[in-house]
This record gives C-alpha cells, structure tokens and sequence, in this order.
C-alpha cells in the first residue's frame, strides 16, 4: 500500500469525527499559547490511546455531561470457539446525553 493510500484509509476510519472537528473550527488544532498547529487525527488518536491505557489498568473514564467508558469481564462460556475469558468495554451515556438524542423532531435512521 502506497503512502496516499494508506493516509485515505486512515482519514476514512475518523471522517466523521473529522467533519465534525472542522465544522466546530478545531482542524487543525492551534496551540494559543505557541500559535503551533496539531493535526486533528493525530490529536484524536493521542486522546483515544490514553483512555485505553487508563481502562486497562480497570479505571472508569467520565466524559463530562457526555458519558463514561467502564471495563467489564466477559465470561468465557465453555464453547469450542470460545478463547476464555476477556475484557470489554461499554459505554454509557449520561441521562442529559439519552434525553437529547431521544428528542422528539431527531431523524430516526431506521425509518429510511
């Protein structure tokens, strides 16, 4: 795989955090202390690595009026296919957060 390539995939797997980053004016990211600028991808991937780190030491990471990321262990079930037990992570909104996107007037993708 070639060098464009390879940065298409990679600004494929984020596009939506992306589109979104720029419509809120964060791409790229200005340091205001140094005016030095950070690419948005690279920031998000830095964000992302450390909550991993922290969840596999077994914290619980909390979004502010977002949500929180939690471990939880998945019980191996004794199936043929089953490698054992394993690690999981979930995701749970925050009451405001369910009641925003529960709104009424939301577009329902199932309906299309």
């Amino acid at each position: 795989m070639d060098v464009d390539a390879a940065r298409r995939k990679r600004s494929m797997v984020m596009s939506g955090l992306r589109e979104i980053a720029r419509e809120v004016g964060l791409d790229p990211i200005v340091c205001t202390q140094c005016g030095r600028k950070i690419r948005t991808l690279n920031a998000l991937n830095l964000l992302f690595r450390r909550v991993l780190e922290r969840l596999k030491t077994g914290q619980t990471v909390n979004i502010h009026k977002f949500g929180a990321f939690k471990t939880r262990l998945h019980k191996a079930r004794g199936l043929a296919k089953d490698s054992g037990d394993r690690w999981v992570v979930g995701f749970h909104l925050v009451p405001s957060a369910k009641r925003l996107l529960n709104k009424e007037g939301r577009h329902d993708r199932r309906e299309s």
